[in-house]
């Protein structure tokens, strides 16, 4: 007789069910309670259902929507309803970024070509930080990533490594041409320096946030989505403006 059977407690959640089914290559798996007896077993095609269940709900969480949406077609202010608390989210986190902007008043107003890089800082630490996230937390949903610390720090330092070449080649390019743009080497510095140190500090959070949002027991997709993005603008800005004020002493203005 078979003693070590793989199993599932009652009180399991889906994306547990999930992992063990892709974990095994099970067809079949027992469902038992607290005392290890035997009161249900789930099959293959109730977890294939669950599976295009919860990458449906992964992808609503990712863009800040709910799949409730989708039965509320015809109801607008319904609609409005379910997407305005994440929007609230983005808007209330931009308003930080107004602030930081504002405090750098002084660097602004002695350099103006300064304010023309701002988007391009922030559209490239929020591309790296998404990529990340979205890596991070699917490799979480499937197990490819374990909950280990140890072995998850390795995948952290796997998506540094290959932050600091991204972010090489990009600051390199974006340095260049804001040098010959504006004729002047400085402010090419000041450009790739910001957008080196954004682009691996995105690559970080954006990999570290699914697995806070796992630890704390919340879904990891839910920090693939408004909250990395805005919280990388706040930190992108700070960090861009911060370098430039560094080195506003040696702009030629």
């Amino acid at each position: 007789m078979t003693t070590d059977v793989i199993s599932i407690r009652s009180d399991a959640t889906k994306s547990e069910a999930i992992d063990i089914f892709q974990r095994y290559d099970l067809l079949i798996i027992p469902v038992v309670d607290e005392n290890d007896e035997l009161i249900g077993v789930i099959y293959i095609d109730d977890i294939l259902d669950a599976i295009t269940e919860k990458t449906t709900e992964d992808f609503f969480k990712m863009a800040g929507a709910q799949e409730e949406e989708l039965f509320y077609t015809n109801q607008i202010l319904k609609t409005a309803k379910l997407r305005l608390p994440w929007l609230l989210v983005v808007v209330f986190g931009e308003m930080v970024s107004a602030f930081i902007i504002s405090m750098f008043d002084f660097t602004i107003r002695q350099f103006l070509p300064i304010v023309f890089f701002l988007p391009l800082v922030a559209a490239v630490s929020g591309m790296i930080s998404s990529q990340s996230a979205v890596i991070t937390a699917r490799g979480l949903a499937t197990g490819k990533i374990t909950e280990y610390f140890k072995d998850f720090l390795n995948f952290l330092l796997r998506e540094v490594k290959v932050a600091l070449i991204i972010a090489f080649v990009v600051a390199t390019i974006v340095g260049a041409i804001s040098s010959l743009w504006l004729s002047t080497h400085i402010i090419g510095i000041v450009i790739g320096t910001a957008l080196f140190l954004n682009v691996v500090i995105a690559a970080f959070t954006g990999g570290l946030l699914p697995y806070i949002s796992l630890k704390i027991h919340k879904d990891p997709t839910v920090a693939t989505g408004p909250i990395t993005l805005t919280l990388n603008d706040i930190i992108g800005i700070l960090i861009y403006l911060g370098s430039a004020t560094f080195f506003l002493k040696y702009l030629k203005i």
